[in-house]
């Protein structure tokens, strides 16, 4: 019951770790389908680039679109005018990363030229792009010491929530699974051309083994007695046939001998 309790909580807490990555997957996938959505909205209305109308579209559908910060115009590989408004002076489109499955060219970080601020993730298709914060991929809350990271299919840290380590990150990108290393317990989903990795520390396991060592060693004591109960109800019951066994022997014996002697 020992050992069982202890494979029951390492799978509960690996359990738990895997429901964390597929939240986070399913939370990336949505912010990456809600960020082509807004895409596809600009490139299915034609507007003179750059006019008025043009920058109230792309101001209107990144203030009604969640996951988008901003959204930018590029002709000639240069940033012509963004939601907030005509560029100043040259801005290159920033280089790829990696494209995803459904062709949306990434730039894992990159720094706002207009607007500044915090670095962001820039998607590009078509003539427009849009920023999103990468935070919106990993919008969820985490039990206490838990890490989680979310990596493409490559293998590059698209974002990180408290740290995992990057190693065993990379080791699961080619083979997701559930699995327990010398310092941490991990559980690896992969989806979409993403792969969502949660871990928290082998330490965080105490509680859970001592809840489930709560329930099952006192019903390990119970079938421990209740085998030494029947173990000793047999020995006596045998005991008692031998005995009588015994008996009539013994006094059959008894009888023959008195018998010769008489003789």
């Amino acid at each position: 019951m020992a050992y069982m309790s202890w494979v029951i909580a390492v799978e509960s807490r690996q359990d738990r770790l895997a429901q964390f990555s597929r939240g986070t997957l399913l939370r990336a996938t949505h912010t990456f389908a809600d960020a082509k959505g807004a895409l596809d909205a600009m490139a299915a209305v034609s507007f003179i680039p750059c006019s008025d109308v043009h920058i109230a579209r792309m101001r209107a559908l990144t203030f009604n679109t969640m996951s988008v910060e901003e959204m930018d115009y590029l002709e000639d590989g240069l940033v012509k005018c963004t939601s907030w408004g005509r560029s100043v002076g040259e801005i290159p489109k920033p280089h790829v990363d990696y494209v995803t499955p459904d062709g949306m060219e990434v730039t894992i970080r990159i720094q706002p030229a207009i607007s500044g601020g915090e670095q962001m993730m820039a998607l590009h298709e078509g003539a427009h792009n849009v920023l999103v914060a990468p935070s919106r991929f990993m919008d969820t809350l985490l039990d206490e010491g838990m890490s989680i990271a979310l990596a493409n299919g490559q293998g590059a840290l698209l974002n990180a929530v408290n740290a995992p380590d990057p190693k065993l990150v990379r080791s699961l990108v080619h083979e997701p699974r559930k699995g327990m290393t010398d310092s941490d317990l991990f559980a690896a989903v992969r989806g979409d051309g993403l792969i969502a990795v949660a871990t928290e520390p082998r330490s965080l396991l105490a509680s859970q083994l001592r809840n489930e060592q709560i329930l099952l060693l006192p019903l390990g004591a119970f079938i421990a007695a209740f085998i030494v109960g029947i173990v000793i109800w047999l020995s006596r019951n045998v005991s008692r046939r031998w005995q009588t066994w015994r008996s009539p022997s013994a006094t059959a014996n008894s009888s023959s001998t008195t018998s010769r002697s008489s003789s």
